[in-house]
């Protein structure tokens, strides 16, 4: 369900903004390590999910803002808002890949348990809602572009992907491994300028860095 929300939230709004909103997977993580394995957040973290939060509502409710709104940006806002519960999915999914791999599963077998799990799971409701036939002829017709797409998806940025992580989680911290998902905007964002031709505005800027700033006062430790 996390990567559902993902790709209906990405379907609906930028890269750029997916990307961004993305970027508070750690600061989720330390939120839900706190409420659910009782991990202490410091006051200087406090302050600082709290700038980044605030930055994330800026982007996605950017377009209420600017004078030029008009009711499609709609559709933009419920991306943001799909790809944010995404980012509180992937948190509580990081804090139950913790806890698993502490019990002795390897990493790499609960990577093919999740994506076997996911797949009985979402194939009864795929049946519900297109007809078999409508299937057959999406997998027979789409470009080899798009098949190879998917293939680099499940395979790389998917089952190896997930696997590495796993593996970084059972030897680090979870708060030290997801600090490495705010590598993702340094990648994603100059490929959305070049790539898809996408812009930004003044709004979109604010609020990355306040969302910046946050970050940075919650990752800060002192010497």
């Amino acid at each position: 369900f996390g990567l559902g929300l993902l790709f209906f939230g990405f379907d609906k709004t930028t890269s750029l903004v997916g990307t961004v909103i993305s970027a508070l997977a750690p600061l989720a993580t330390v939120v839900a390590g706190a409420f659910l394995l009782h991990e202490h957040v410091t006051r200087r973290e406090q302050v600082g999910i709290s700038l980044a939060s605030t930055g994330t509502v800026i982007i996605i409710f950017s377009p209420l803002l600017a004078n030029s709104f008009n009711f499609s940006h709609l559709a933009s806002i419920e991306g943001g808002g799909l790809i944010l519960a995404s980012v509180i999915l992937d948190a509580l999914a990081a804090i139950t890949i913790k806890v698993i791999v502490r019990h002795g599963l390897s990493p790499i077998h609960l990577a093919h348990y999740s994506f076997i799990i996911g797949w009985i799971t979402l194939v009864p409701l795929m049946l519900l809602f297109y007809p078999l036939s409508q299937i057959s002829h999406t997998l027979t017709t789409i470009s080899l572009s798009t098949h190879l797409g998917v293939w680099y998806m499940a395979l790389l940025s998917g089952t190896l992907a997930n696997s590495l992580r796993n593996l970084a989680v059972k030897t680090i911290e979870v708060s030290e491994a997801v600090v490495f998902s705010y590598l993702f905007p340094i990648w994603a964002a100059p490929l959305s300028l070049l790539w898809l031709g996408e812009t930004i505005n003044f709004l979109f800027v604010a609020g990355a860095a306040t969302i910046a700033t946050g970050v940075y006062l919650a990752e800060r430790h002192p010497r």
